[in-house]
């Protein structure tokens, strides 16, 4: 069992939000999903490693969501705090951390049926999967 809390990853001004409880937002027992964090992510993800997160803690970076551009990123925060992401679209971006998204199959691994009505270049093989399933 996994226990998620939504964060914002941006203040007014831009930059981390100043006033945060950093020491609770990194609790090793629960993930985190911040909201609008593109522009800070590294910044998030070494506030994490810094307050003593492990290395290779699991952190998914996600944008444009449910569209047919998605674009999802898979990393640890060592990885993601030593280098800039490989994303420079300015869609909406949420990034996950902690142990639940270590854990993240995509739609092709997913055993259970899927709702494909969305189809996209992505789904391709979804579409295939549950017309056999049925």
């Amino acid at each position: 069992m996994f226990t998620c809390r939504f964060v914002t990853g941006h203040s007014k001004r831009g930059g981390l939000p100043t006033d945060l409880d950093w020491a609770a937002v990194v609790d090793k027992s629960a993930s985190t999903i911040f909201y609008m964090g593109s522009r800070t992510a590294g910044a998030i993800t070494n506030r994490f490693f810094a307050e003593g997160m492990a290395g290779d803690t699991p952190v998914v970076f996600a944008a444009n969501v449910g569209r047919a551009d998605s674009w999802i990123y898979r990393t640890s925060i060592e990885t993601l705090s030593e280098k800039a992401l490989p994303y420079e679209g300015d869609g909406p971006v949420i990034v996950g951390i902690g142990l639940a998204f270590g854990e993240c199959p995509t739609a092709a691994e997913t055993p259970f049926r899927i709702d494909c009505r969305h189809q996209t270049p992505y789904h391709q093989d979804c579409r295939e999967r549950t017309s056999n399933a049925s």
